[in-house]
């Protein structure tokens, strides 16, 4: 159906490294679904693009909720706004310290530290302090700050992240240097520490709010935009973007908010896996989200996941509301490659949807889980993707046939046996 001749109340749509999958609900109940590739270059657009598929009225579309990869692909390519931080005198390398304990890769004798998205220069210090008891030691000088301002100015900062010491307890400085900024720099978009973290870890506290701040503007930009293609469709409804932690937030502030978006997409599946759990019958439930980049598992004793106050993202410990889940390299475009020993490895590297698996015939030339699918007979290469995709044996064989000595079925075999 392409003609507008039907008219849903509610849409689900979320993106994801490959496709981008949708859902929508008629008043009475009935469920239709959609699929397009995702993409890359500019994500509304696949959005957009499912929906207009579908010939769905958007006209009586009453809530429209979206998961979104779009903050975390801006902090796993550190492809988000110029951000700068300002930070208590004496504390610039906090950020930069981080902790020093590790609780993974120990015997790593070349092991590198994670890194935080904004380089050192790009944090100023100011004169102030207040103390753990949220006493004030030494009041903001506003004109020594707002040099500090400038110098990140001068640099280009789109955003600025405000973390300073001991702010969770008494935020009167902080307030003070917002203001200061939104007064004198109201272009610039702020993410302030008591606000985004208002807990104790000064380190923890400072990089959630600069990830706040660093892909703040890049979510923002992509819900106007998305929000724009959808009035000029005519939809007049409730645009909600899915948190890390199952619920959802009013599109307008999800800029302000863009650190609890980390993992919109994948909390998105586990609500749903839920709703599906208890339509039947179900008291206890394993979940498992299998994309074409990743897959997620949750645990769910009594339909309760749980809720864990932080999220480890690249190596950051970002402190975030989040639904307790794991989290794998494995997915339809992860790469299958012989590691330096000559031992096969799928994964974590992916395709994507551009150039996608082999088979795809795009131009990728790794060979991936969907090409170890199609030659084991899995996929029918006419009827993938509802008949709107052909998928190429050859190119599948020629991608896997180098893995293995004994050809392209027995890689085929290997790289499933790994994934699975």
């Amino acid at each position: 159906m392409k003609d507008g001749s039907f008219y849903p109340d509610r849409i689900g749509v979320e993106i994801g490294g490959t496709f981008t999958d949708m859902v929508m609900a008629l008043p009475d109940g009935t469920l239709l679904t959609g699929k397009t590739p995702s993409t890359p270059d500019a994500v509304e657009r696949a959005v957009l693009g499912v929906i207009d598929d579908s010939g769905a009225a958007l006209a009586g579309v009453r809530r429209l909720a979206h998961g979104s990869t779009v903050a975390t692909n801006a902090l796993l390519t550190r492809q988000g706004a110029a951000t700068g931080l300002l930070t208590t005198q004496g504390f610039r390398d906090v950020l930069i310290l981080a902790r020093a304990d590790r609780d993974h890769d120990i015997f790593n004798m070349r092991y590198r530290h994670p890194q935080p998205p904004i380089r050192r220069r790009m944090i100023a210090e100011v004169s102030e302090r207040i103390d753990a008891r949220g006493e004030v030691i030494t009041r903001l000088d506003k004109e020594a700050a707002w040099s500090a301002v400038q110098m990140l100015l001068d640099q280009g900062v789109e955003a600025i992240a405000i973390s300073l010491l001991h702010a969770w307890r008494n935020p009167v400085n902080e307030r003070i240097l917002a203001a200061l900024i939104r007064e004198r720099a109201p272009e610039v978009v702020l993410s302030v520490s008591h606000e985004v973290s208002p807990e104790f870890r000064e380190y923890e506290r400072s990089l959630t709010t600069v990830v706040n701040a660093f892909v703040g503007p890049v979510v923002s930009r992509y819900v106007a935009r998305l929000d724009q293609g959808l009035r000029t469709r005519s939809h007049g409804g409730v645009l909600q973007i899915m948190q890390s932690n199952g619920g959802t937030l009013p599109a307008p502030v999800a800029g302000d908010n863009a650190v609890r978006l980390l993992l919109s997409g994948p909390a998105a599946g586990v609500r749903a896996a839920m709703w599906f759990a208890q339509r039947n019958g179900i008291s206890d439930a394993i979940t498992l989200d299998m994309g074409g980049t990743s897959t997620d598992v949750a645990i769910a004793p009594g339909l309760t996941v749980p809720i864990v106050p932080q999220l480890m993202i690249d190596g950051l410990p970002v402190r975030t509301a989040t639904v307790d889940m794991a989290t794998i390299g494995a997915g339809g475009g992860s790469i299958a490659a012989l590691d330096p020993g000559g031992f096969l490895a799928v994964g974590p590297a992916s395709a994507g949807a551009q150039p996608g698996p082999a088979c795809y015939g795009q131009g990728g030339e790794g060979a991936t889980v969907t090409d170890a699918q199609l030659i084991a007979g899995i996929l029918r290469p006419a009827r993938f993707f509802g008949g709107r995709m052909t998928l190429r044996p050859d190119l599948a064989e020629a991608a896997l046939r180098p893995l293995d000595p004994e050809g392209a079925a027995a890689a085929a075999d290997a790289v499933l046996r790994i994934v699975n």
